[in-house]
């Protein structure tokens, strides 16, 4: 089972700047380009990453049941689940699949 980094960043490029292993910024030449990564979401336990035709990323957290939907940009758009067995509850997510945009 694939675990995820408990920090989802989002790394902005500008200028020539590209993202490298472990998602650090580098930067072509420090005198005509900048870059910076954002915190967007942070999650206990996340278990799977998952985009849908749109873009938008999904995100399960095991430790809340939940799964949680981001925008393109990284804002959270909603989140849903939790602990349970009954309508709209899951036990022990492990992953999603929105790739017929549902």
């Amino acid at each position: 089972m694939m675990r995820l980094a408990h920090i989802v960043p989002l790394a902005v490029s500008l200028a020539g700047c590209s993202v490298g292993d472990a998602g650090q910024a580098i930067s072509a030449s420090e005198s005509d380009s900048a870059s910076t990564v954002v915190e967007i979401a942070r999650f206990r336990d996340a278990r799977s990453l998952a985009a849908d035709p749109a873009g938008r990323l999904y995100v399960v957290d095991a430790a809340s049941s939940t799964i949680s939907v981001l925008h393109t940009n990284g804002d959270v758009i909603t989140s849903f689940g939790g602990p349970g067995s009954g309508d709209y509850s899951f036990l022990d997510p492990a992953d999603v699949d929105p790739t017929n945009g549902l």
